[in-house]
C-alpha cells in the first residue's frame, strides 16, 4: 500500500496551503466549493460535507481558458456596447443656440453644457445636422437681404390687358327624381298536396280543395296589393318628374339670364375699365392687396378717371426694418461670425428697397388699369424730428411715372436695371446722400389729398 502524506495549513480564512509528497498546493473558498493551484494546474472543487460526495475540475486547460477569455470578450463589448448607448442617450436630447458671437451652445436634456467628449461625439454623429442648423441660423441673421434690394424683379411689364373673369352660374342644375325602387311580383304558393288516403279513398279531398283555395284567394290578395302599390309609387314618380321638369325650366331660364348678363359684361369690360371709376378702384385695390411684400408696406391711392391719372401714397418700412447684422460661416465651419453691417452698405440696400417698391407699385397700375397713362408715387417714413423728437411722416422720394417711358424699360431683363437708375429717368423728387441717406422732401401735389391716407 503506498504511503500518502497530507498536512495542511490555514493562514486565513478560506486560503490554505497544502503540504504534501507531490508539493505544496494552495486553496482557495470554503469547504465544498474551492478552488486549489498546485503543481498539477489549477482545479476546482465541489463537494457536500459529510456525504463523501465531490467533484474535482481542472479549469487552467486551453479549453478552458479558451472559454473564460470568450466571456470576457463578450463582458468587453458588452460594455462598449452599454457604453455606446450611454453617449447616444447622452445626445438624444441636446438642444443648440446660437451665442451673441456666434458661437455653438449645445445643453443635455437639464440643460447642463455638453462636456467636450461629448461635444466632439455630437459633431461626429450630427456634423451634417448641425451644419445645416447654422446655416439656418446665418440666413435668419442675414435676412432676406436679396429679396429686399431685388423687389423690383417682380414689377410687372405694362402690357396686356386684363380680362373679365366670368362669374359662373352658381345654382346647381336640379337633378331629376330618380325611379323608385319596387320589390319583385309575388311569387305564387307551392299548391299543397294531397294526402295518401286522399289520393286512394278520396278522404279528406273537400279540405284538400279548401285548402287549395284558401292559398289561391292569399296569393291574389298579395299581388293586388303589390299592383296597387306599385300604381301608387309610379303616381308619385310621376308627379316628381313634373315637378323636377318645371324647376329645370325655371333654372334654365335663370342660367341663361345670368350668362347673357356675364357676355354684356365681358363686351363693355374693357370700356368699363378705363370709365368706372368704381371698377377700376375695385381691381386695383385687389392687385395692390395681393402684392408680397418682404417687410410691411401699406399703400393708398387715388384714382382721377378723367386724367388718366393714379396717385399713390406708400407708407414704406424703416431703414431699421433691414438686417442690421452680417453672419458667416467661421473657417472650420463650427461657429458663425457676425458683425454689425457697414453703415454705408446698409443705406445701399435700403435706397434699393425703396426704389424698387415704387417701381413694382407703378407697374402694378399701368398693368392693371390699361387707360391710365401717368402714375405719381410718393413714399414715405416715420421719423423722428431731430428738434422736436415728435414723429413725422417724412416724403423720401415722389416720382412721376408716364406709361410710354415705363414700357421702355426691358421687362425681360430685370435684373440688369438699377432701380435707382431707373427711378432717376422719370421726373422725380429726393435728397439722397451718399452719407446720410435719404433727407426729407416736398412730394409731388394733387388737388385734394389722398382720402386713403
Amino acid at each position: 500500500m503506498a504511503f500518502r502524506f497530507q498536512r495542511t495549513l490555514r493562514i486565513a480564512p478560506g486560503i490554505r496551503i497544502n503540504l504534501s509528497k507531490g508539493g505544496a498546493s494552495l486553496s482557495l473558498g470554503p469547504r465544498g466549493a474551492s478552488v486549489t493551484i498546485g503543481r498539477r494546474g489549477t482545479h476546482a472543487n465541489v463537494g457536500l460535507p459529510g456525504t463523501g460526495l465531490s467533484y474535482r475540475r481542472r479549469i487552467d486547460t486551453p479549453a478552458e481558458r479558451g472559454r473564460a477569455e470568450r466571456h470576457r470578450g463578450r463582458e468587453r463589448r458588452e460594455h462598449a456596447r452599454a457604453a455606446a448607448r450611454r453617449r447616444t442617450d447622452a445626445l438624444a436630447e441636446v438642444s443648440l443656440a446660437l451665442g451673441d458671437r456666434g458661437e455653438l451652445l449645445a445643453t443635455d436634456a437639464q440643460g447642463k453644457p455638453l462636456s467636450g467628449d461629448h461635444r466632439r461625439l455630437l459633431w461626429a454623429q450630427q456634423g451634417e445636422a448641425i451644419g445645416a442648423w447654422l446655416n439656418e441660423r446665418m440666413d435668419a441673421i442675414n435676412g432676406d437681404v436679396e429679396l429686399l434690394a431685388n423687389i423690383h424683379l417682380d414689377t410687372p411689364a405694362p402690357t396686356g390687358e386684363p380680362e373679365h373673369l366670368r362669374v359662373a352660374f352658381a345654382e346647381p342644375e336640379p337633378e331629376p327624381p330618380p325611379t323608385p325602387p319596387m320589390a319583385p311580383a309575388p311569387e305564387p304558393p307551392a299548391r299543397p298536396e294531397p294526402g295518401l288516403l286522399t289520393r286512394l279513398f278520396g278522404l279528406g279531398r273537400s279540405a284538400h280543395a279548401q285548402r287549395v283555395a284558401a292559398a289561391d284567394a292569399e296569393h291574389r290578395r298579395r299581388h293586388q296589393a303589390w299592383l296597387a302599390q306599385k300604381r301608387a309609387r309610379a303616381e308619385e314618380h310621376r308627379r316628381a318628374v313634373a315637378r323636377w321638369k318645371r324647376a329645370h325650366a325655371d333654372w334654365r331660364r335663370r342660367k341663361v339670364a345670368h350668362d347673357a348678363a356675364e357676355a354684356e359684361h365681358a363686351r363693355r369690360f374693357p370700356e368699363r375699365l378705363r370709365t368706372d371709376p368704381e371698377l377700376m378702384e375695385t381691381l386695383l385695390a385687389a392687385a395692390l392687396d395681393d402684392l408680397d411684400w418682404p417687410r410691411e408696406t401699406l399703400v393708398s391711392f387715388d384714382i382721377q378717371p378723367h386724367a388718366a391719372t393714379v396717385w399713390l401714397d406708400v407708407d414704406l418700412p424703416e431703414i431699421a426694418d433691414l438686417p442690421q447684422r452680417e453672419a458667416r460661416l467661421a473657417k472650420r465651419r463650427r461657429r458663425l461670425l457676425i458683425q454689425p453691417k457697414p453703415k454705408t452698405r446698409l443705406r445701399q440696400e435700403y435706397a434699393a428697397h425703396v426704389h424698387g417698391v415704387v417701381l413694382r407699385c407703378a407697374g402694378t397700375v399701368f398693368a392693371t388699369l390699361p387707360g391710365i397713362g401717368r402714375v405719381v408715387v410718393s413714399g414715405y417714413s416715420q421719423r423722428p424730428d431731430a428738434a422736436t423728437g415728435a414723429i413725422n411722416d417724412d416724403y423720401l422720394l415722389s416720382v412721376d411715372f408716364d406709361r410710354d417711358g415705363f414700357g421702355r424699360i426691358d421687362f425681360t431683363a430685370l435684373e440688369r436695371v438699377d432701380p435707382v437708375a431707373a427711378v432717376a429717368a422719370f421726373p422725380h423728387r429726393r435728397r439722397l446722400l451718399k452719407r446720410d441717406g435719404f433727407r426729407a422732401i416736398e412730394p409731388f401735389a394733387m388737388v385734394g389729398a389722398i382720402a386713403a391716407r
